[in-house]
């Protein structure tokens, strides 16, 4: 999975695992490996950054109407390690 769609894949299996269930998030960590790149979810999306766009989005008066929502990395897995 790529960009809000890891993120997404991990809040749903942080919701699965609190009800005892599992899912497996192994496509990202193959795409990284054929890259020749490490995988590190921990520069991805995370569950909570998903849950607070949808808690925002959920939360806006009635005079609001969200229509579509997009989160994604602020810089790419390789930007990580250069400096700002």
């Amino acid at each position: 999975m790529t960009g809000a769609s890891g993120g997404i894949g991990h809040a749903i299996a942080a919701a699965l695992a609190a009800q005892g269930l599992s899912l497996c998030l192994t496509m990202q960590q193959r795409v990284r490996a054929f890259e020749g790149k490490s995988y590190d979810a921990g520069i991805l999306l995370q569950p909570s950054d998903v849950a607070e766009v949808v808690v925002h989005a959920l939360t806006l008066p009635e005079t609001a109407e969200v229509t579509d929502i997009a989160a994604r990395l602020r810089r790419k897995p390789s930007d990580e390690r250069r400096s700002p």
